[in-house]
């Protein structure tokens, strides 16, 4: 039987979510969905233009499988080349049992320091495109450092290199202060881990966003109704109720606003934030929390925007006024038409620059009453840092957040309160597979290639957005809540 594999990963990931090194070994593959990577890839692309600054072209080690990789880096080292991208390194450790422990460097760089291979030896460097260290980052150099040392023997010193300067360089070069106790208590940690019989308890998080597991850690959370879906649970809280031995929300249901408030960082209004969401969803239905304003039950514009990702500007405006189509304005300096008919038959409007798609919404605006409806505090942000003066004027007292209305007004038994959640409880869909990024791209696909196909696949995604708002509004109009 082979030996368990422990990786960088696999102790990075353990810092955040032992369950999550858990299910990689246990969890069934089919539950697994891969997460679609950012495609800016600014941290990849970092990484290569530091390395062109200061090492210059080099060969990568081949990564066609681990032992071919593993072998590339043992025969450069011993041939004693400057620098080495992508080593891999192994080695083995025993607890209850061996394990076998890899790691893939950013570089190795050699040094002249007399050691197994000869008159040289390396040490480690790890690229980060952040200026901030953090401990899984210390842990991951303790852990290369260790494996040269099987290698080589002798302790090598290891870098950090963060940020960039104006020359292309690393900003900051900080020497790592390895501490081999730190690592080998996190290896063993690790080991009981994999080996455990049963996965590590459900906390989700931030950090589930880019887990291949979330899908799956969800809806087990769901289907026992775990305390993790609390909204705003924070893991001091999460484990201070573990050890009370309460798990479920049924259990929190059981228990009185008032008695919650002994648990670590629960006070007064996150009891009662508890409390109300554990009857919504063991129970199955919305609860009101108070009755939706007045005001907000006159009809206003539904408005949504999307902004690029180079310089934060609007790059679509979507809205839409009561019981008219939803409307879509894209920026387009070069697109002579100031209207296009795309292949699914929708109209949008074109501007010519993000403040002239501003004052499109403003003429709307100023031709229609009411407030202009929007979900979080994104477009007001986006309003007050791009929008021309007049048009901030004009537009800012009459956005209403109402994502902020929502949570005041009512809880529903799903965890979370984005849109993505909210709309979809109330029977709303979303295109297959559209999402900001890749609505962004099919607008880059327009501009670089005339693709109406794709102009109409991001429109699209922006309509179903201001599509959403409006069956929310709908929804907390005409509902009456128990």
């Amino acid at each position: 039987m082979p030996q368990t594999v422990i990786t960088a990963y696999t102790l990075r990931a353990l810092m955040t979510c032992p369950r999550r090194v858990w299910l990689d070994r246990n969890g069934e593959p089919d539950a697994a969905v891969e997460v679609a990577p950012d495609f800016s890839n600014r941290g990849l692309e970092h990484e290569k233009a530091i390395s062109a600054a200061m090492f210059g072209p080099v060969q990568t080690v081949p990564a066609a499988s681990w032992p071919e990789a593993a072998a590339a880096t043992q025969d450069l080292m011993r041939r004693g080349v400057p620098g080495i991208r992508g080593a891999a390194l192994e080695s083995t450790i025993t607890f209850s049992q061996t394990y076998t422990v890899r790691g893939r460097v950013d570089w190795l760089r050699r040094v002249w320091q007399p050691s197994r291979l000869g008159r040289w030896s390396y040490e480690p460097i790890e690229i980060k495109y952040r200026a901030q260290l953090q401990d899984e980052d210390k842990l991951q150099l303790d852990l290369y450092i260790w494996l040269l040392q099987n290698v080589q023997d002798g302790q090598p010193s290891g870098w950090f290199w963060l940020g960039h300067d104006e020359s292309g360089g690393p900003a900051h070069q900080i020497e790592h202060d390895y501490r081999q106790e730190r690592l080998f208590a996190v290896l063993e940690q690790a080991a009981d881990v994999l080996q455990a019989a049963d996965a590590p308890p459900i906390f989700l998080a931030s950090h589930c966003q880019i887990c291949r597991w979330r899908a799956a850690c969800e809806q087990t959370a769901s289907a026992s109704r775990d305390i993790t879906l609390l909204p705003g649970l924070s893991r001091m809280t999460w484990e201070h109720l573990h050890r009370e031995d309460i798990h479920t929300l049924d259990q929190i249901l059981s228990l009185p606003p008032e008695a919650l408030k002994r648990f670590k960082g629960v006070g007064q209004t996150r009891a009662h934030e508890f409390h109300t969401f554990a009857q919504a969803a063991v129970h199955s239905r919305p609860v009101q929390r108070q009755p939706l304003p007045e005001i907000l039950r006159q009809p206003g514009i539904m408005f949504d925007l999307e902004t690029r990702l180079d310089s934060g500007l609007p790059w679509c405006f979507g809205w839409q006024v009561d019981g008219q189509p939803a409307t879509a304005a894209i920026i387009d300096p070069y697109c002579e038409d100031d209207r296009l008919l795309l292949p699914d038959g929708a109209q949008v409007m074109v501007a010519a620059d993000s403040d002239e798609g501003w004052r499109l919404l403003a003429e709307t605006a100023q031709k229609h009453p009411g407030l202009l409806f929007h979900w979080g505090g994104f477009e007001m942000g986006v309003l007050r840092q791009t929008a021309p003066p007049d048009v901030v004027d004009a537009l800012q007292g009459r956005l209403h957040d109402l994502n902020k209305t929502f949570k005041k007004t009512c809880v529903l038994p799903v965890r979370g309160t984005s849109i993505k959640k909210v709309a979809p409880y109330l029977g709303f869909r979303w295109p297959p597979g559209a999402t900001a990024l890749t609505a962004w791209a099919d607008y880059n696909a327009w501009l670089k290639d005339n693709d109406r196909d794709a102009l109409a696949r991001a429109c699209a995604y922006n309509r179903a957005d201001v599509e959403a708002l409006t069956i929310i509004w709908r929804w907390l109009v005409d509902s009456s809540l128990p």
